[in-house]
């Protein structure tokens, strides 16, 4: 009779830990959708925008196609004088394009239009799945397309790309093919998914990174079709020999719990060429702007002066 019963605590123990790293691989694959008017209260609420102030900034949207026929949607932000300059900026993980208008501020106050887009999955964009920047860096790359045709026949002569966490992922990823941005800003990416969704199934859920991790990734790849092994921004620097022809800023709050500030110093470690790495004591995940605005925009400037942009 134990043998049976043995046998049966280890099958509920078995079903148990694959159901939750099912679940796992839902959170990651399928964030909550934000609504426009939730994202721009929540912004006003952590006062990074005023009442009103997106509508007074005249948002010209706009949708575009990526290579698989989902719909990305999008605004463009003009700095209100000619300009040869754009950037293009991406959300972090589960968020939507209105989070980012804090970080398109500073460029518009230096010249430059701003193209914003809401990545796959999120927001008013198609998708099925969040893929981690597996897919999102071909997106990205759209967009780079088309911010360097918007004026065409007079063409832009500098596309820079900002991200936050998932989006700054993603811009790196991006800047290792052969459609790079003239620039990135990586503000508290990731180094390596497969490294960071151990890292919070530990500390997030609570949970034992093996079996959990492994679990979540194969679920994750058997539902949407990639490995979480084949989405790593280090790896990706490094085979592309430091990306030494893409300026890099590295930015990250040293308080940062979700991606600790060890990835943004291991990807600068990495990276070849112009760079820099600004860390913000305090800071937690994505607010290191919140915490001190001011350096926050000296560090930036400094940034793109170093380049020529």
């Amino acid at each position: 009779m134990w043998y049976w019963w043995a046998l049966g605590g280890i099958l509920l123990a078995a079903l148990a830990t694959a159901l939750a790293s099912w679940r796992l691989s839902s959170l990651v694959l399928l964030p909550r959708r934000e609504g426009y008017d939730e994202a721009v209260r929540k912004e006003i609420e952590r006062g990074y925008l005023a009442p009103g102030e997106l509508e007074t900034l005249r948002p010209e949207p706009g949708e575009l196609k990526a290579f698989d026929g989902t719909t990305l949607r999008y605004f463009r932000l003009c700095c209100g004088r000619p300009t040869d300059k754009i950037c293009v900026l991406a959300h972090g993980f589960g968020n939507r394009k209105e989070h980012v208008v804090r970080y398109a501020r500073l460029y518009l106050a230096r010249g430059y239009d701003c193209l914003i887009y809401d990545q796959r999955n999120c927001g008013d964009s198609g998708g099925a799945y969040t893929t981690m920047g597996h897919l999102e860096r071909r997106d990205l790359r759209a967009m780079l397309r088309l911010a360097r045709e918007m004026d065409s026949p007079q063409r832009k002569a500098v596309v820079g790309a900002h991200g936050e966490s998932l989006g700054a992922a993603t811009a790196l990823l991006a800047a290792c093919t052969d459609e790079a941005p003239d620039f990135v800003v990586a503000d508290c990416p990731f180094a390596d998914l497969s490294e960071q969704l151990a890292y919070n199934v530990t500390s997030l859920k609570r949970l034992p990174a093996y079996p959990f991790a492994p679990l979540a990734c194969l679920f994750m790849r058997l539902r949407a079709g990639y490995r979480a092994f084949d989405v790593s921004p280090l790896r990706d620097i490094e085979v592309a020999d430091g990306l030494s022809g893409v300026p890099v800023l590295f930015i990250h709050g040293e308080a940062d719990t979700l991606i600790p500030c060890a990835a943004s110093k291991r990807l600068y470690e990495a990276k070849r060429g112009i760079k820099g790495l600004a860390l913000f004591p305090g800071a937690e995940h994505g607010r290191s702007l919140a915490s001190d605005p001011e350096r926050y925009a000296r560090v930036l400037n400094a940034f793109l002066n170093q380049c020529g942009y």
